[in-house]
């Protein structure tokens, strides 16, 4: 499963670009899964989502914190329990 390979990232925190190095795909590939799980957590706890400031909804914040890192490359650590 693409999910389990951010949680054994070290501190469960890395970027969908480096996980496409190790993975040979593409980062475009982790969002997918991301989003999916994310509207089922949503639904499961019936959260709303988030709205970002243009207006779209904000699905990986629902399961992952993230930043900007000092290469531009947005990294995102799954949130704690």
């Amino acid at each position: 499963m693409k999910l389990q390979i951010f949680y054994k990232a070290d501190n469960h925190a890395t970027t969908c670009h480096d996980l496409a190095i190790q993975d040979g795909g593409s980062p475009a590939s982790f969002i997918s899964p991301v989003v999916l799980l994310a509207k089922r957590i949503s639904s499961a706890l019936k959260l709303s989502p988030i709205i970002g400031d243009d207006g779209t909804q904000i699905w990986w914040r629902i399961p992952f914190w993230g930043r900007y890192r000092e290469d531009v490359r947005f990294m995102i650590r799954l949130r704690p329990i």
